[in-house]
């Protein structure tokens, strides 16, 4: 039950996202049927390109595609 403050920049809407789990993987398009083109690694830094439902469309400088939402910080 700890308060404190944070930059309002690291909690708003963003134009990066953060890997919050182990590895995700990273999907030719939003959704589980989409093929799985690759995976990213626990605290990698990912530029949101845009949203659709429950997925991110994430790019990495060798790697553009879907992610699930919930992988994702913030």
């Amino acid at each position: 039950n700890d308060r404190g403050w944070i930059f309002s920049s690291l909690v708003s809407r963003s134009n990066y996202v953060i890997v919050k789990v182990k590895e995700g993987n990273v999907r030719s398009g939003p959704g589980t049927k989409y093929q799985k083109i690759g995976t990213v690694a626990r605290e990698v830094i990912l530029r949101r390109l845009k949203t659709k439902g429950d997925w991110v469309k994430v790019r990495h400088p060798r790697l553009t595609g879907w992610i699930y939402k919930t992988l994702l910080w913030p």
